[in-house]
C-alpha cells in the first residue's frame, strides 16, 4: 500500500481520473505539467571546508525542466526549458546547513538561519527554516518550530550563479572552445569563420532555424549558446529561454557534481613531508598571514558542467576564516558579483550538438554531465605559477554527451569539403591560475565510448624531497564508456556493444599508453561491457599508487546484466642482493616500475571480484588495523526505463584485495592456505561464497550479534570479528524492491557510508526514495554503538531512508 499510496487518500499518488477521450488527454496533459513543473536535483552537493572546524560552503545544484512566470505587465506567461541553478550556503561550525539571511556574505550563527530540506505529498522539495537570535545561535531541530516552508528557489543563498549569469550581458562572457585540441580559441563571433565549419549547420533545409546562410546560421548560433535570444541576423525560430526580460543562460546540471577548488586540493606536503610542494602551497592557500591587512592565496572557484555545452567557472570569492566571510579579490573587476562566471569551456566534441539547443522543439541532450576531476600534480614547467612544476589540473568529461557526429564542410578553409568524426573526449586544463586557465589538451581514444567513468590521477616513482629532483611519472586512469552501433542510441541506455577497456594516459599530452597498435592498454574479460570508475590506492603512503582499482559493468550471454571489479597491479620489484628482509614497497630496497609499457615488470589487470549485478559507480577504498586494502562498491544502474523499473536484488560490497591481504599466505600463517599475499605472478578472483553475509546478522546495543534469519544467537561484536578474518570480505543484500547504489561510497571513522536510491514506482514521476547505509567498515552491519538516532531501543538500524 504504502508503494503507490503514500499520502495515504485512498487513490494511487500516479491516478489522473478521465472519463471520456478529452479528458483523459488532459489528465494526461496535467501529470506531464506536474513533472516539468518540479524542481530536481540528480547531482551531490560540494563541500568545501574552510576550517578545522568543519565550517564552509555548501554548493548545491538543481534543474527545472520547465520553469514559467507571469510576465511584468501582467500579460501572458513566460516559460524556459531545461533551466539551472546553482547556489551557495553557509556550513557553520556544528554541519548544519544556513542561507545567508542578510546577504552580508558572512556566516553569523546568531542572524543566518538554519535550514532543513524536506519533500511534500506531491513530491516538491520545500526548505523549513530556523529562526536564530544571538541568545539561540543553534535551534533545536525536534522541537522548534521554523518559519513557513519556502521553494529551494526563494532561499537567500550566499550566491546563485543561475542570477548572476543571467545579469550578465553575453558580450560580456568569456567563453572558450578549441580548434586544434590544444589550445583555447575564443567563442565569438569574432571566430565566426574559424568556428563555422564545426557547427555543422551548412544545410539549409536542416538547420534553416539559425538563419538563411550559413554564415548567418553560424553567427547566430554563436550569439544564442553565449546567451542572445534576440537581435539575430535574418529570419530565425530559436527556442525562448528569456522570462521577465532575462535570459537564463545556465543550462540544466544533472549528473555533473560540481567541484568547490581553494587551495592546493591533495596537500602532498602535509602527507609526504614534499618540500617541492612548500612553495606551491604556500602560493595558493588561502590565509591572513599575522599583521597582514589583506587575504592571500587562491581564491574559491566552483567548477561544474552543464547541459548548455560548457564547463563552467563560478567564482566565490576569497574565504576569510578569521572574518567569516567572502572578500573580493585583487584581480577582480570593479563591478564583479560574487558567483560571477569568470569563463567557460566547450569542449570541441560538442560543437556539432549546439544547435540542438536552439530548436524550438528541443527536448533534451547531454552535453558537459559528468562530475570534473580536480588534482595537484608536478607536470609543469617551474615558473611564477607554477613553483616547482606544480599546479591544479581539472578533468573534464561528457558523461552522456558527444555521441558520436559527423559533420562535411570546408575545415580547411580551401573550397574543399570534407567528412570529420566527433566523438566523446576528455579534456584537461591548467586551473592553477582560476582566472588565467590553460588547455593542455582534449582528446578521445579508440574503442573509448561515451565518457561516462570517472578517472583518477595517479603518480609513480621515486623523488627525492631534499632535492627536489624526480624521476616520477603522472597518469590519468580512466575505463571505456557505453558504445554503440553507429546510429543506435543503445549507448543512451547504458549499453555496449564492446569489451571493457582501460586506457593509462600521460597527464600532462593526454598520450596514452598503448597496447601494440590500440589506444587502451587493458581489455576486461566481459564483453558488452564499460567501467564506472577508477580509484588509485597508495598502500604504504610512500608517494607510489599501488593498485587501481575499476568498477565495471556488463552483460551476459543470456542478457542480464552483470559487474566485475578490476585491479591494475603497478609492479613494485625487489633490487636488494637479498629480498628476504625487504619490505614490499620499500624505497630503499626496491622501486616501482614506472613504465606501464615494462616488459620485465608489466603493469598488469586482473579481476579481483565478479558481482551478480552491474557495479556502475567509482570504489572507494581503505585500509584496515592488519593492513589490508579493502575495497567498497555497489551494484546498480539507472540509465533507461528498463532499470527504472528493474525490481532485481541489488547489494553493498567490502571486498578485500587478496595481494595485501595476509590470510592468503601458505598455512600456518594464513587462514586460506595460498599463496596469492604479494604475489604479483598470480591473482585470486574472490568468490561470493567466502564473503560474510551482513544482512543475515542484527547487531543489539549490548553488543550482542543475532542471525536475522532465527533471532539465534550468533555471538558478541568481538566474535564477529574474528569471524570475518576467514573471510575476503563482506556483502548485503539491499531489501527495498528497486533499491541500487549509484554513488561512490564515503569512508570515515570506521563508518562505510553508502547512499541508495528506490526510483518511484508510480510511472509518472520521475523522483524516488532515498537511503543512508553506515556500516562498520570490516562488517559490513551496524556498528556496537548506533550510528543513527532511530528511536528503537535495542537493534543497532545500519541505514536510515528519507521520507
Amino acid at each position: 500500500h504504502q508503494e503507490w499510496d503514500a499520502n495515504n487518500d485512498g487513490l494511487p499518488d500516479a491516478y489522473f481520473e478521465a472519463s471520456d477521450g478529452a479528458r483523459l488527454e488532459g489528465a494526461l496533459q496535467n501529470a506531464i505539467a506536474a513533472i516539468l513543473a518540479k524542481t530536481a536535483s540528480g547531482t551531490t552537493v560540494s563541500m568545501l571546508a574552510t576550517s578545522s572546524t568543519g565550517e564552509g560552503n555548501v554548493v548545491q545544484a538543481s534543474f527545472a525542466p520547465r520553469l514559467t512566470k507571469g510576465s511584468l505587465d501582467g500579460g501572458s506567461l513566460e516559460s524556459a526549458t531545461w533551466v539551472g541553478s546553482l547556489q551557495a550556503l553557509w556550513v557553520d561550525p556544528r554541519g548544519l546547513p544556513r542561507e545567508d539571511t542578510n546577504q552580508d556574505r558572512r556566516l553569523e550563527v546568531a542572524d543566518d538561519r538554519v535550514l532543513r530540506y524536506r519533500v511534500d505529498e506531491q513530491g516538491n522539495t520545500l526548505v523549513d527554516r530556523y529562526a536564530v537570535s544571538a541568545a539561540s545561535p543553534y535551534p533545536d531541530l525536534q522541537n522548534d518550530t521554523p518559519l513557513p516552508a519556502v521553494a529551494m528557489a526563494d532561499l537567500r543563498p550566499v550566491w546563485e550563479a543561475g542570477a548572476v549569469l543571467a545579469a550578465t550581458p553575453p558580450e560580456d562572457r568569456t567563453i572558450y572552445t578549441s580548434l586544434d585540441n590544444a589550445t583555447f580559441t575564443a567563442f565569438a563571433n569574432a571566430n565566426a569563420t574559424a568556428i563555422r565549419p564545426y557547427l555543422g549547420v551548412k544545410d539549409g533545409g536542416a538547420w534553416g532555424y539559425l538563419g538563411e546562410s550559413p554564415g548567418d546560421r553560424a553567427a547566430n548560433l554563436i550569439r544564442y549558446i553565449r546567451g542572445q535570444d534576440t537581435g539575430l541576423a535574418g529570419a530565425t525560430q530559436v527556442r525562448n529561454r528569456t522570462i521577465n526580460g532575462r535570459t537564463l543562460k545556465l543550462g540544466d546540471i544533472i549528473h555533473a557534481t560540481p567541484v568547490s577548488v581553494a587551495g592546493p586540493p591533495d596537500r602532498f606536503g602535509l602527507l609526504y613531508g614534499d618540500l617541492s610542494y612548500e612553495a606551491y602551497a604556500k602560493k595558493y592557500t588561502p590565509r591572513r598571514e599575522q599583521g597582514a591587512a589583506n587575504v592571500l592565496g587562491r581564491e574559491t572557484m566552483v567548477y561544474a558542467g552543464a547541459n548548455d555545452g560548457m564547463l563552467h567557472a563560478f567564482t566565490s570569492w576569497l574565504y576569510d576564516a578569521e572574518g567569516r566571510e567572502f572578500i573580493k579579490p585583487a584581480g577582480a573587476g570593479a563591478g564583479e558579483t560574487i558567483g560571477a562566471e569568470l569563463w567557460a569551456y566547450i569542449p570541441q566534441a560538442l560543437l556539432p550538438h549546439l544547435k540542438w539547443l536552439a530548436r524550438q522543439d528541443y527536448g533534451h541532450v547531454y552535453y558537459v554531465d559528468l562530475p570534473p576531476k580536480v588534482g595537484d600534480a608536478r607536470i609543469f614547467a617551474d615558473d611564477d605559477v607554477h613553483p616547482d612544476g606544480w599546479g591544479t589540473v581539472l578533468i573534464g568529461g561528457l558523461g552522456l554527451g558527444g555521441k558520436e557526429i559527423e559533420v562535411t564542410d570546408d575545415f580547411n578553409h580551401d573550397g574543399i569539403d570534407v567528412t570529420r568524426r566527433f566523438v566523446s573526449s576528455y579534456f584537461a586544463i591548467d586551473i592553477t591560475k582560476p582566472r588565467a586557465p590553460r588547455l593542455l589538451w582534449e582528446k578521445s581514444y579508440e574503442d573509448l565510448g561515451l565518457t561516462t567513468c570517472t578517472p583518477a590521477i595517479i603518480k609513480v616513482g621515486p623523488l627525492d624531497f631534499k632535492t627536489k629532483t624526480q624521476d616520477d611519472k603522472w597518469f590519468l586512469v580512466l575505463g571505456s564508456g557505453p558504445s554503440a552501433d553507429q546510429g543506435s542510441l543503445a549507448g543512451f541506455n547504458g549499453q555496449s556493444v564492446k569489451n571493457g577497456h582501460v586506457y593509462i594516459i600521460d597527464l600532462a599530452t593526454g598520450e596514452p599508453y598503448r597496447h601494440g597498435a590500440h589506444d587502451w592498454l587493458f581489455a576486461t574479460d566481459d564483453p558488452k561491457a564499460f567501467l564506472g570508475g577508477a580509484a588509485g590506492f597508495d598502500m604504504g603512503l610512500n608517494y607510489n599508487v599501488d593498485a587501481i582499482y575499476l568498477t565495471e559493468a556488463h552483460e551476459e550471454a543470456d542478457g542480464a546484466s552483470a559487474g566485475a571489479l578490476y585491479k591494475v597491479t603497478v609492479p613494485w620489484v625487489c633490487t636488494a642482493g637479498d629480498c628476504g628482509g625487504v619490505a614490499y614497497g620499500s624505497s630503499t630496497g626496491g622501486a616501482y616500475v614506472s613504465d606501464p609499457l615494462d616488459l620485465a615488470h608489466p603493469w598488469r589487470l586482473t579481476k579481483i571480484f565478479a558481482a551478480p549485478r552491474p557495479v556502475t559507480a567509482p570504489p572507494a577504498l581503505s585500509l584496515d588495523f592488519d593492513k589490508r586494502v579493502w575495497i567498497y562498491f555497489g551494484t546498480g544502474r539507472y540509465f533507461s526505463l528498463a532499470d527504472r523499473t528493474s525490481k532485481d536484488q541489488e547489494y553493498l560490497y567490502g571486498v578485500m584485495d587478496p595481494f595485501f591481504n595476509q590470510e592468503h599466505r601458505p598455512d600456518p600463517a594464513g587462514f586460506f592456505d595460498d599463496s596469492f599475499y604479494h604475489n604479483a605472478d598470480t591473482a585470486l578472483t574472490v568468490s561470493g561464497d567466502t564473503l560474510l553475509d551482513a544482512a543475515g546478522l542484527m547487531v543489539m546495543a549490548g553488543g550482542g550479534v543475532y542471525r536475522t534469519v532465527d533471532l539465534g544467537y550468533y555471538g558478541d561484536f568481538t566474535h564477529l570479528l574474528r569471524a570475518q578474518r576467514q573471510k575476503n570480505g563482506w556483502q548485503r543484500r539491499l531489501v527495498t524492491p528497486g533499491e541500487r547504489a549509484l554513488a561512490k561510497p564515503v569512508i570515515s571513522g570506521g563508518l562505510a557510508l553508502f547512499t541508495t536510491f528506490a526510483p518511484s514506482p508510480a510511472p509518472c514521476d520521475y523522483g524516488g526514495r532515498g537511503a543512508l547505509h553506515a556500516l562498520y567498515f570490516e562488517t559490513g552491519t551496524a556498528y556496537k554503538r548506533p550510528v543513527f538516532d532511530n528511536g528503537v531501543e535495542d537493534v543497532i538500524l545500519p541505514d536510515i531512508k528519507a521520507p
